[in-house]
């Protein structure tokens, strides 16, 4: 079994509350051998938004590959790397809920050293 599998996460935006015996993500019930989602749809869309490569995978998709700043004369050519927009401070990157999708964005190196030290900055002042 992997971490999906065995993960029993209660997500804000999933409908599920726990209960055994029914998917995840949409709370139907499970059938056939399947026993965390109900189906192929509800798993990737979990992975996508609990699980690191999955999540960061999705993100870089989504923005096209560019770098999200406006200001970017960067583009594609900086190293782009994906960042939460609600720091992890150091806690490490394993399944849970802030790699949602909403959290997650793609900057070019230079943006993302910018935003860290900014991020850093307000910690240290607050």
């Amino acid at each position: 079994m992997n971490d999906m599998e065995t993960l029993r996460l209660n997500c804000s935006e999933t409908t599920w509350s726990g209960e055994l015996d029914v998917c995840q993500v949409c709370s139907k019930p499970l059938t056939g051998k399947r026993r965390v989602f109900c189906s192929d749809k509800c798993r990737r869309w979990f992975a996508s938004n609990h699980v690191w490569r999955f999540a960061r995978r999705l993100a870089r998709r989504k923005s096209k590959y560019v770098c999200s700043r406006v200001d970017c004369t960067v583009g594609r050519e900086g190293g782009l790397e994906v960042n939460h927009i609600v720091p992890r401070l150091g806690e490490g990157y394993g399944v849970g809920c802030w790699h949602h999708q909403d959290n997650l964005e793609l900057l070019c190196h230079a943006h993302h050293v910018e935003v860290t030290a900014i991020q850093r900055a307000e910690r240290k002042q607050g």
